[in-house]
């Protein structure tokens, strides 16, 4: 095996390999910039939170109006204010929208805030089709 003799030539070729050495570390520091699929969820759990305390109505405290029976979503889930009233195939006796998982707030409200529907309140004796039993 032949070795490169010191001179003009070689020592060109060491600092072309100290300008790539260089580069590459330029490239490698722009890519920890780059979105990685870890740094996206770790920012999801982060600012999910944080956005739902933005999101907070000012009004909070003051009662939310009632989800009307005539409203294109209450219609679509087949809510009805009376559970033992609802005509839907799916329910079972013993359902109601204070069992169910989706349902927020105080116990004991015959008025509370549904996850499925933002903004407006559902009947504690009510039930809709999207029904989830809370688990045990």
């Amino acid at each position: 095996m032949r070795l490169a003799r010191k001179g003009p030539a070689t020592e060109g070729r060491f600092i072309l390999a100290a300008r790539y050495a260089a580069r590459d570390k330029k490239d490698d520091d722009m890519r920890d910039n780059h979105l990685t699929r870890r740094r996206f969820l770790r920012n999801i759990a982060v600012m999910a939170p944080a956005g739902s305390i933005l999101m907070i109505d000012p009004a909070t405290g003051q009662e939310l109006p009632r989800l009307a029976l005539d409203d294109l979503l209450a219609v679509g889930l087949q809510y009805v204010e009376d559970a033992g009233q609802s005509k839907a195939q799916n329910y079972q006796p013993g359902q109601t929208c204070a069992n169910c998982l989706q349902i927020q707030g105080n116990e004991g409200d015959a008025w509370r805030p549904c996850a499925i529907v933002p903004g407006k309140s559902v009947a504690s004796a009510g039930w809709c089709s999207v029904w989830v039993a809370k688990p045990a």
